[in-house]
């Protein structure tokens, strides 16, 4: 677990949780998903890559703020899953998650579930 920042009190609050059932990596993201917090995101997809993932499942529900930046974070994450040959899946996104990607045209770049 990567909590960002470690000082909640003055900046926003982030954290992404890397858990795997087999070679199936998911990350649960939490709280704010823009300039300050893509770079903990980044890594923690790395991580997963690096440790072997062939799905990775990024869950949503909990994120309560997406900028341009978290849009980007999410699509370069679909980028390097495809260049590494894994399967990525968006799961569960809040509804600003959801309403940004929908407003953006992105949902046809990313792929979607609800669950």
């Amino acid at each position: 677990m990567t909590v960002w920042p470690p000082n909640r009190s003055t900046l926003a609050y982030f954290d992404v949780a890397l858990s795997w059932t087999g070679r199936d990596a998911r990350l649960v993201v939490r709280g704010e998903l823009d300039l300050g917090t893509i770079e903990p995101f980044g890594t923690a997809v790395e991580d997963a890559l690096r440790g072997g993932a062939t799905r990775l499942v990024i869950e949503l529900r909990d994120v309560t703020f997406c900028d341009s930046s978290g849009l980007r974070s999410l699509l370069r994450a679909s980028t390097r899953c495809e260049e590494a040959g894994v399967d990525i899946r968006l799961a569960s996104p809040s509804r600003i998650v959801r309403r940004v990607i929908n407003l953006t045209g992105l949902s046809s770049l990313l792929d979607v579930d609800d669950f």
